[in-house]
C-alpha cells in the first residue's frame, strides 16, 4: 500500500493531489483528515441529483428547495421535502463529496429577491454556461463561493 501511494509522486509534484485510503490496516503515514464512510460517500439523494446533472449535461445543481423539487421530482416530491432535506443534511464543502464535483456559488434569477445556492462543477463558468439549464429566462446574477 505504501509503495502504491509513493508512486503518486506526492512530494515533488506541482499539483496538489488527494489520496483516499480505504482500508483498516494501520499505515505509517501522516493523515490530514479522517472521515466516516457516510461522509466520504455522501448523501444518496445528492449523489443521484449530481448523476442527473451529468446525464442532462448541466454544470450546476441548484440548492434552492423550489428548484430541487421542480427539477428532481423523483428525489424531492415537494418544496417542503427539499427544504427539510437541506436543513437535515446541510452541505459541507470541506466534508462532503461535493468538493470533488464542484464549488458552492450563489445565484439570483430574474424576479427573485434573495440569493440561492448552487453547486457548480469545477471548471464551469458560473456566470455563463449553466444559466439556461434550469429553464430560467433572462440574466441570472452570480456571486462567487457561497459560505
Amino acid at each position: 500500500m505504501i509503495q502504491a501511494i509513493d508512486r503518486l509522486r506526492l512530494i515533488h509534484s506541482e499539483k496538489r493531489k488527494t489520496v483516499y485510503i480505504l482500508c483498516n490496516i494501520p499505515l505509517d503515514l501522516p493523515v490530514d483528515e479522517l472521515v466516516t464512510w457516510k461522509q466520504l460517500a455522501g448523501n444518496r439523494r445528492l449523489s443521484d441529483a449530481l448523476a442527473k446533472c451529468d446525464e442532462r449535461g448541466w454544470d450546476a445543481l441548484p440548492l434552492a428547495p423550489r428548484e430541487l423539487s421542480r427539477l428532481f421530482l423523483n428525489l424531492w416530491a415537494t418544496k417542503k421535502a427539499a427544504k427539510r432535506w437541506l436543513e437535515k443534511e446541510p452541505l459541507n464543502a470541506h466534508r462532503d463529496i461535493i468538493r470533488v464535483w464542484g464549488l458552492l456559488h450563489e445565484y439570483r434569477p430574474p424576479g427573485q429577491t434573495s440569493w440561492s445556492k448552487a453547486l457548480v462543477r469545477h471548471g464551469a463558468d458560473p456566470g455563463r454556461r449553466w444559466r439556461g439549464c434550469w429553464g430560467f429566462r433572462g440574466r441570472i446574477r452570480v456571486r462567487d463561493r457561497a459560505e
